[in-house]
């Protein structure tokens, strides 16, 4: 199985140390837009955009995990004005009722940035239903089935019935 799995510990959130023999992929799902990361054993990353009228590569760099469990993200596409140096971005990967997910420092919305609030959001989905607006784990199948096609239009459906798609 090429899927992260975190121990069931329903009482407290725990710090995941990411493996190092192979990917590993999350998902943002957004409603209107998606953002991938794929985290490679290579020590490379890299960001993918997916919204309704285009898919593309958003952020690309290195990853390292330190002993604390801490990511660091060495990004070559955001850099600091007149600074030849990377901009890193800090996450931390956390396991909380059977799934993992990102705590975000330094990047991304509010909520991906408070560990309370993406329990809360964790807590309250129902079902296989996605958590919303938080970097999840998923499997490399889910990761190549999705982040190489345009999203589907929530709003307007008959839209999605388009030049070859369904």
């Amino acid at each position: 199985m090429d899927t992260v799995s975190a121990q069931q510990n329903p009482a407290k959130e725990a710090v995941f140390k990411m493996p190092k023999d192979r990917d590993v992929f999350f998902k943002n799902y957004c409603y209107t837009g998606t953002s991938y990361l794929q985290l490679q054993r290579s020590g490379a990353y890299r960001r993918i955009g997916r919204e309704h009228m285009f898919v593309e590569e958003i952020d690309h760099g290195a990853w390292v995990q330190g002993s604390a469990g801490e990511i660091t993200l060495f990004s070559q596409e955001h850099k600091y004005p007149g600074d030849p140096e990377t901009n890193p971005f800090h996450i931390t990967p956390f396991a909380y009722r059977g799934t993992v997910f990102l705590l975000w420092k330094d990047s991304e919305t509010p909520v991906n940035r408070d560990l309370t609030e993406i329990k809360k959001t964790i807590d309250a989905r129902t079902g296989s239903r996605q958590a919303a607006y938080v970097y999840v784990a998923i499997d490399r199948k889910t990761f190549e089935n999705e982040s190489g096609r345009t999203q589907d239009f929530i709003f307007h459906p008959e839209l999605n019935k388009r030049d070859g798609q369904k």
